[in-house]
């Protein structure tokens, strides 16, 4: 990827550069945007209610934050033709521009008297997802009871059944990575994720390019 030598990719955007992107777009997407908010939070989140989107003072915050939003970015990169890389730069831009995305989208479908029967479809999108997460997550509780078991073990006299522990979880561990990205991709065909992603792609393709 061509970098920016005047961009610090190690830094996240903050609320002064989000206000005027925010701005840029209001001139392009007339009406959308009027009395957004955008302020610090725990995550990135569009809140459709009191119309304020949310952003990280940072990325990367732990190593599971770390695979998931490299996940996002290989996904994004395969999906849309993109050439993001793992910076803090990147990850927030794309963030960013993905809750916008969420606030357009709706915005459009309550203009157009479409919004119920969206949020329904994005309902049921999301059942699906849980219950697949579920699923997940028993595999996670299930890891944990053997890292514990191979603890209590002791080793004299117990060589045997703790290698058959060690080998069932490095098993389960294989098993959870590809079941957490066969996760990361589904996450992001829910209509309304698929909605935002291509609002974030389709800017940072064009209007909003010089950003990265």
């Amino acid at each position: 990827m061509i970098r920016n030598n005047n961009i610090d990719y190690n830094q996240v955007i903050g609320i002064k550069e989000a206000e005027k992107i925010l701005e840029i777009l209001k001139r392009h997407y007339p009406g959308i945007f009027d009395g957004l908010k955008i302020k610090y939070g725990d995550y990135y989140c569009y809140d459709d209610d009191r119309h304020i989107v949310y952003i990280q003072w940072d990325v990367d915050l732990t190593e599971e934050d770390m695979i998931r939003e490299n996940a996002v970015i290989d996904i994004m990169n395969k999906k849309y033709g993109l050439n993001l890389g793992y910076s803090k730069r990147e990850k927030s831009v794309h963030a960013f521009l993905h809750e916008l995305g969420h606030a357009a989208d709706l915005s459009y479908k309550k203009a157009f008297g479409q919004y119920d029967e969206y949020i329904e479809s994005e309902e049921n999108d999301k059942i699906v997802f849980e219950s697949k997460k579920h699923a997940y997550f028993n595999m996670r509780y299930e890891l944990d009871e053997i890292y514990d078991e191979i603890i209590e073990l002791n080793p004299i006299g117990n060589e045997i059944k703790i290698a058959e522990l060690k080998e069932k979880r490095e098993m389960l561990e294989t098993e959870m990575e590809e079941v957490a990205k066969e996760l990361d991709i589904e996450y992001r065909e829910i209509i309304t994720e698929k909605a935002a992603d291509k609002f974030s792609a389709d800017l940072l393709k064009g209007l909003c390019r010089g950003l990265i």
